[in-house]
């Protein structure tokens, strides 16, 4: 991390901002690291990337208070960015990470199983509808936490990184960009897409965050496979 930190020293935003991507390439990432890293890229005036670590560190510290400012922060530079339609049932969920989701759930399985051999030698209503209250909320918290891994894993977080790029209705430069009431539709630097399919050609399906679908190039695209 010492190159990171002498980096950081000059105040030399694109050098810690590389450092930091050399050792992603080495396996290092938690969620207080992808916020660095997210600094450093904003410093360094790459909103792209910014974003996508920053994403990443969510998934992680979804309760960081800097982390959502400085998110919002750079969500607010993209230029017309799409709209959004309703979230995802999985995402209404409290802000944990699945990790601690899992652990929510298990702590109210065996809870709930704890109450239900208790009712066998205690007769109480209250104890049956506590014991279901528990196991029934232990298996709605697994399921969201299955759900959000399953999510990413089938759609994958994307981050376009350039500007104007036409959302086609193929994949390929021969076919046409999609339209909408303003005329072709173009998408931004740091507007963040869900990937549905890639194809071996170099062009991606994609998902905005307004339901809108369409094919970008691979190139023009970054995508978190972490």
């Amino acid at each position: 991390m010492s190159a990171i930190h002498q980096a950081e020293t000059r105040a030399d935003a694109p050098a810690a901002a590389q450092a930091f991507d050399e050792l992603e390439a080495m396996g290092f990432g938690n969620g207080l690291f992808y916020f660095k890293q997210g600094n450093a890229h904003m410093q360094a005036g790459d909103l792209a990337r910014a974003i996508l670590a920053y994403r990443r560190a969510a998934r992680v510290l979804p309760r960081s208070k800097d982390l959502q400012q400085n998110l919002a922060e750079a969500r607010r530079l993209v230029i017309d960015p799409p709209g959004t339609n309703s979230r995802p049932w999985h995402e209404w969920m409290p802000p944990l990470n699945t990790q601690e989701q899992y652990l929510v759930a298990l702590a109210c399985w065996l809870l709930g199983w704890c109450l239900a051999i208790l009712r066998l030698y205690r007769e109480s209503r209250l104890i049956t509808v506590a014991a279901w209250t528990f196991i029934v909320l232990a298996l709605l918290l697994a399921a969201t936490a299955w759900a959000s891994e399953y999510d990413q894993v089938l759609r994958p977080i994307g981050v376009v990184r350039e500007d104007a790029v036409p959302l086609r209705t193929g994949n390929g430069n021969a076919y046409p960009p999609l339209q909408d009431r303003n005329g072709p539709v173009r998408v931004n630097r740091g507007v963040e897409i869900r990937v549905l399919h890639e194809r071996p050609n170099g062009w991606l399906r994609v998902e905005l965050a307004n339901g809108l679908v369409g094919w970008l190039p691979r190139s023009a695209v970054l995508v978190d496979d972490s």
